[in-house]
């Protein structure tokens, strides 16, 4: 615990050999902390999200509802091969779920995204609010249970708050 903000700056600041190397990287350290026998790192409060960004879109059939005046429900399924997820085996881990959505504004509300294999079957829910300080929606709870073909089972939940822009002020002169 006392190397993380040195391990953190230099993950980020520090260019490695290569851009994956330390994508890798960071989804390596990210994951240093996961407790329970299931390797993970999809468990990122806005990897849900990913499903809606462009590149990925097409890898995905959508299917949409009203269920209010301030609700719409937007379910996904992952129609690809090659998946957006994969187990440590490089296995195809197909994903399915929902984003509840105002449709007013766009904004995602909540989340849910599950994954399956044949031996694991993973459920993150992530709940989304305004953070007024920086007039953004961020993650504010978090949920995740992974089922395995044993029979045994690891749930967590994180909160999140006390949200806050990173900055970085430069000064320059010249002589």
């Amino acid at each position: 615990m006392r190397d993380r903000a040195e391990r953190l700056t230099k993950l980020f600041l520090q260019p490695s050999a290569s851009m994956q190397r330390q994508v890798d990287d960071i989804a390596a350290a990210s994951a240093r902390y996961n407790i329970g026998g299931v390797n993970r790192n999809i468990n990122l409060p806005v990897f849900a999200l990913t499903v809606l960004e462009p590149q990925n879109r097409p890898w995905f059939s959508f299917k949409g509802a009203r269920k209010s005046a301030a609700i719409f429900e937007l379910e996904f399924h992952e129609e690809r091969g090659g998946t957006l997820i994969r187990t440590a085996g490089d296995q195809s881990m197909p994903s399915h779920g929902r984003f509840t959505v105002d449709p007013v504004n766009g904004r995602v509300l909540s989340s849910e995204l599950i994954a399956e294999s044949g031996s694991l079957r993973a459920r993150i829910e992530v709940t989304y609010a305004l953070e007024p300080a920086m007039a953004l929606f961020v993650p504010r709870e978090m949920r995740e249970k992974y089922s395995l073909s044993d029979g045994s089972t690891i749930e967590g939940k994180a909160t999140y708050a006390r949200f806050r822009r990173y900055q970085v002020t430069v000064a320059e002169s010249v002589k």
